[in-house]
């Protein structure tokens, strides 16, 4: 069976901009980190589409708790053959967290 390894290609994190974050006054900015990519996994080709040769990218939307851990993974496109191994996948990355303010 053909493996790859997973690109995170699409993550978003509620609040974490890498250039930081304007409160609702629009003056103050938080100091913060996005989360960096430890460790990747391996994504394994469904037989399926081995079989019939398709490819393609799957979009994710995950949200990485504060021990660095994928808490939840959310398809937001590519080809359904494709979404169960990639969610599987997403859920072994291990990232150190995002930081604000220095904290977690």
């Amino acid at each position: 069976m053909k493996s790859i390894l997973l690109s995170l290609l699409y993550m978003s994190i509620a609040s974490a901009d890498p250039a930081g974050v304007t409160t609702s006054n629009g003056s103050l900015k938080e100091n913060v980190v996005p989360p960096v990519l430890e460790m990747q996994a391996v994504l394994h080709y469904p037989k399926a589409a081995y079989a019939e040769q398709l490819h393609g990218t799957v979009v994710l939307m995950v949200h990485i708790n504060k021990d660095g851990h994928v808490e939840t993974v959310r398809v937001e496109s590519g080809l359904e053959i494709f979404h169960e191994e990639a969610k599987i996948a997403a859920k072994r990355l291990q990232f150190k967290p995002a930081l604000r303010n220095g904290e977690p």
